[in-house]
């Protein structure tokens, strides 16, 4: 795990510098950088798989003629480094990524076809004068990039890209109207009018000053096929095990819910003893602690906990807002953020659950799937489902006409509503979330649940092995049987749920409003003061929940704003 950064065009030593600096916590191990007339490329090294001299990057072959930086981890590197041995190819190190040097030697663009991991590359092919960057295929790993002065700059965090002096920062207007509803930016833009984020599964070479995009891998061949429940089982015990490949320690998140507990016990059956385990708690009555114990206690984990003081809320969110970039109103940001502080006290790698509610039906939503409510029409189900999903009853249609042009129609609307949240809602939010709130402490987190093989055949499932009105998760729920405490077994979707309205309410009611409401905030100009204020109001059901979801969003984008444009 690393980061990544560079740009096309003239030498610029001291903006490649500040590039690379920015990212130190995504890399503390070491830097390293290469330039020439035509590309410049960074890196911040956070050593996991071989952790010599020989692993440093960039890293080039064995003429010098091709050049790689990538962020991220290539779990079948041994098979594949095995077959490009056979074919002739010399390696100086033990590490992963020099086997996609010598992939992208072998077979050119299509290298990517070769890899089974989470990455963000960038390949300099200097004889063909080639730039090529790739995202992997689910979008666990982010990469942006943005054109500016005749020039195409790239990096693992935008405030890489804002480090070259030619970038002009605007807000993204229709970026703006995304985030309130969803609560980050579900297309390719970001909040930064001209920087994009590369779409997972995609390419984008870069050649005399001009650029192509390439779709190498889509979610769609996995929604063509059935699959059968030991399928899927081998599948998940094959994702679990390729991805405890490290030279470092591995630990896991263990949120007390039924994805990250059936992460505990499968590498407790693949022979895994005194594994870390880490939970966070609130002080609430509803705390993840007594599951997540029961987990550690049925398979004798090393397990540590951390609680949440309140107090220290108002700092944690500046700080954790920059790390995000941009507006990402997820508060489980606050737990991710504060538990990887506490895990890479002890491992530098940790699994995470994420992925297993999309891929295996674990949203109530999901439930729009089936009888009765299968039964409304689709333009009701839609719309109830867009509801459901953002709380949204802003005045403006243009989150819904969003919605409505990325929401495709598959065999079924299970696999519509799954389909969405994978392509659309994962890599934007969820995703985005896990990878700068770990990197911020220089931790990598790995998600067994998004390996695109398990990916494929979860997707594959029939809707009546994954959910019913009345469960959940059926087939995980099935297959975890007699492996985990029936406590997890039988409890109801949960998840890392922060006491936000609760906070808006007491701890954090000054700072928000003072944030939001002062003379000199940006949204006061941009939203009627009084409708500000009355989201401060306190209300009940459901108007209680829009109001505290929009409250948060605003509080959330008014500290990005100051940040980073003020």
């Amino acid at each position: 795990m690393c980061g990544i950064c560079g740009f096309t065009g003239k030498k610029d030593r001291k903006t490649l510098e500040a590039m690379n600096k920015v990212l130190s916590h995504r890399g503390p191990d070491d830097a390293g950088f290469y330039d020439d007339d035509i590309v410049s490329l960074g890196h911040r090294r956070l050593s996991i798989i071989d952790l010599s001299e020989q692993a440093r990057q960039p890293m080039c072959n064995e003429d010098s003629s091709v050049w790689l930086v990538v962020n991220g981890e290539i779990y079948n590197f041994r098979s594949l480094r095995k077959d490009l041995v056979s074919l002739g190819h010399t390696f100086r190190s033990q590490s992963d990524s020099e086997t996609i040097v010598h992939a992208y030697e072998e077979y050119g663009e299509d290298f990517v076809l070769k890899l089974d991991g989470m990455f963000a590359i960038a390949v300099w092919d200097a004889e063909q004068k080639k730039l090529i960057l790739a995202r992997d295929r689910i979008g666990i790993k982010p990469l942006y990039y943005a054109f500016s002065n005749e020039k195409l700059l790239f990096a693992s965090e935008i405030k890489s890209i804002l480090q070259d002096s030619t970038f002009n920062k605007e807000i993204n207007p229709d970026g703006f109207f995304q985030y309130l509803a969803f609560q980050c930016i579900i297309t390719s833009e970001t909040m930064f009018k001209g920087i994009y984020k590369l779409e997972p599964g995609s390419m984008l070479i870069y050649r005399d000053n001009g650029f192509k995009k390439r779709k190498y891998w889509s979610l769609e061949e996995s929604l063509t096929h059935e699959t059968k429940e030991k399928d899927v089982a081998e599948a998940l015990r094959n994702a679990v095990q390729t991805h405890l490949v490290s030279d470092v320690p591995v630990g896991v998140l263990l949120s007390g819910g039924l994805d990250s507990s059936a992460i505990v016990a499968l590498m407790h059956g693949q022979g895994i003893e005194n594994i870390e385990t880490f939970t966070v708690g609130f002080n609430q009555p509803d705390d993840e602690l007594v599951f997540a114990r029961a987990v550690a206690e049925q398979f004798k984990t090393r397990h540590h906990e951390l609680i949440v003081e309140p107090a220290r809320l108002a700092e944690l969110l500046e700080k954790i807002v920059w790390h995000m970039d941009e507006p990402l109103a997820d508060g489980g940001a606050i737990a991710t953020y504060l538990a990887a502080a506490k895990v890479r006290e002890f491992v530098k790698v940790v699994l995470v659950g994420e992925g297993g509610d999309e891929t295996l039906a674990g949203y109530n939503w999901y439930r729009l799937a089936n009888f009765p409510l299968s039964l409304l029409p689709q333009k009701a189900k839609r719309r109830l489902y867009f509801y459901l999903t953002t709380f949204y009853k802003g005045d403006s249609p243009k989150p819904f006409d969003i919605f409505l042009n990325l929401f495709e129609e598959k065999r079924d609307f299970l696999d519509s509503m799954a389909s969405f949240e994978i392509k659309n809602i994962l890599p934007n939010s969820l995703l985005m979330k896990v990878d700068k709130m770990t990197m911020a402490h220089s931790l990598e987190a790995r998600v067994p649940f998004l390996d695109h093989k398990f990916v494929s055949a979860a997707l594959g499932l029939a809707g009546d092995k994954k959910i019913s009105l009345f469960s959940t998760k059926i087939f995980l729920r099935n297959y975890m049987q007699n492996r985990l405490p029936k406590s997890i077994l039988q409890r109801r979707k949960h998840g890392f749920i922060m006491p936000i309205g609760k906070w808006l309410d007491n701890e954090l009611y000054s700072f928000a409003h003072d944030t939001l409401c002062s003379g000199n905030s940006y949204l006061t100009g941009v939203l009627p003061r009084n409708r500000i204020e009355g989201l401060f109001n306190k209300e009940k059901g459901l108007r209680a929940i829009e109001n505290k979801s929009l409250l948060w969003k605003l509080l959330i984008f008014e500290i990005w704003q100051r940040q980073y444009l003020g």
